[in-house]
């Protein structure tokens, strides 16, 4: 076991510091922030002190009896050698706003530490950044000087998230030994003395089991013979998350989307599951979409129901079931089509919407719709928002009220009056093709002339009807859209 140097031995104090400070310091002298222990520290601060022992083999421990630093904004960083090249001694939290970037700082109140050397020199590096504002009253530690080791105590410790239960953790081994005593308490837990117990093992790494969703300190010590142990290893800080599968729900669900929402635990990803309703519940290898809340679902089809799952992506090796299905439908429609009778003339319709080409030129535009006999607009502009409909935008055509076409459709449509007439031209087709006399009705003509440069013209129609091969010649409402 370690035994302590009379306090006449004098740490090697190295000191790098952006200000004037100065510091000398011995063993069972006190280490203190740069303005001491009877004011706060600077702001703006970037102090770096390197504590090493006179006699070779001997290695420095620090004990921190106060601190206090501004949570998120300023921290002390701890290094394990005699530079702050040497391996970090971290904690677990992240660099958050604290100047420079760097993760594992300890900030605070909470007391961190004993920290003592494990490298080869015995030193411990020590860096403090602070920001442009707030100051706390830092922190005070007793500084000692260990005499050689002949039981190294392990290093490096680093732990792997298995499951929610679940971590391994390994470490360095420094000298010979092939058991080790392994420890882990809750966070804010007094360090082990020489006399704690941890669980025996010959196991590097070790499987801790039976965990809770909480934030752990890890410990090892080295066991050389059955008369010498190593000292326990510097705290590692380990948060278990928690690892459950969120209650979810369904909101602003209209034809073509919805919006799935969740609580969020923490950083943890999440995988969402999106099926038509009544498909059989996912494997354990089925994938969905990472994802984080809320997370918004296109392309859905109208009137149609769906499930949702999810679960939680604990680790790369694990996660939690699927959920239990949350089921909702889609809407009638969300206004697929927009159709306008007003914001154009058909020669704007014709010039401008359909044709829109310098090498075409239009003449002799003309229209006929149910308005020229007192009844209703057949002729407008559309636009398309449905990704199933073929066309994003142009002209329709419509046997009846072109401002019908968007739907729903619940029931027959049977606009128009009598006195708007059909197509003489086409009846006279059909008539001859057929040999039987055809009455057409509510016919919506859109005519024009043109010549081109070049030496086609093409364009793309749809034609969409509400009762086709029953009513085509007459009165229910059918539409062109080109």
């Amino acid at each position: 076991m370690k035994s302590k140097l009379l306090l006449s031995l004098w740490a090697v104090l190295f000191l790098s510091i952006f200000s004037s400070f100065s510091q000398t310091i011995s063993c069972g002298d006190v280490f203190t922030d740069p303005a001491g222990a009877s004011a706060n520290y600077d702001n703006n601060s970037d102090y770096i002190v390197t504590i090493c022992p006179t006699n070779p083999g001997d290695h420095v421990t620090v004990t921190f009896t106060s601190f206090n630093t501004e949570v998120d904004w300023d921290a002390l960083y701890v290094f394990d050698g005699n530079s702050i090249d040497a391996p970090q001694i971290a904690s677990a939290n992240p660099a958050a706003y604290v100047p420079g970037g760097l993760p594992g700082g300890y900030w605070g109140a909470t007391i961190p530490g004993p920290f003592t050397s494990s490298s080869a020199d015995g030193c411990l590096t020590f860096r403090f950044r602070s920001d442009t504002s707030i100051n706390n009253p830092g922190w005070s530690a007793d500084i000692s000087c260990d005499t050689v080791i002949t039981c190294p105590r392990p290093s490096n410790l680093f732990a792997n998230y298995n499951t929610p239960t679940n971590v391994t953790l390994s470490w360095t081994e420094n000298g010979a030994a092939t058991q080790w005593e392994v420890l882990a308490v809750p966070a804010n837990t007094g360090a082990p003395t020489s006399t704690s117990t941890g669980t025996l093992t010959s196991s590097n790494p070790y499987v801790f089991d039976s965990l809770t969703a909480a934030d752990y300190v890890f410990y090892v010590r080295a066991v050389c013979s059955s008369s010498d142990n190593s000292n326990w290893s510097n705290p590692y800080t380990f948060t278990m998350p928690a690892c459950l599968t969120p209650t979810v729900n369904v909101t602003n669900v209209s034809a073509y989307s919805a919006v799935v929402n969740w609580t969020a635990l923490g950083s943890t990803p999440y995988e969402v599951l999106i099926v038509p309703a009544g498909t059989p519940a996912p494997l354990a290898t089925d994938l969905g979409i990472i994802a984080s809340s809320p997370y918004t679902v296109t392309g859905l089809n109208s009137l149609s129901g769906y499930d949702v799952y999810i679960r939680t992506l604990c680790s790369a090796s694990y996660s939690t079931d699927w959920s239990t299905a949350v089921n909702f439908s889609t809407s009638s429609n969300g206004a697929p089509l927009i159709t306008n009778t007003t914001n154009y003339t058909p020669e704007q319709l014709i010039n401008n919407v359909l044709v829109n080409n310098p090498c075409i030129t239009i003449s002799n535009v003309s229209s006929v719709t149910g308005t020229n006999f007192s009844s209703v607009n057949g002729i407008g502009y559309f636009t398309n928002v449905n990704p199933t409909f073929p066309l994003t935008s142009g002209i329709i055509l419509s046997s009846g009220n072109a401002q019908s076409a968007p739907g729903p459709n619940t029931s027959t449509i049977g606009e128009g009056v009598p006195a708007w007439i059909g197509d003489p031209e086409l009846e006279n087709i059909v008539t001859t093709a057929t040999g039987d006399v055809m009455n057409s009705f509510n016919a919506t003509k859109l005519e024009f002339d043109f010549s081109s440069l070049n030496e086609f013209m093409s364009f793309n129609f749809l034609f969409a009807s509400e009762e086709y091969g029953t009513f085509q010649c007459n009165s229910p409402m059918h539409s062109l859209f080109f």
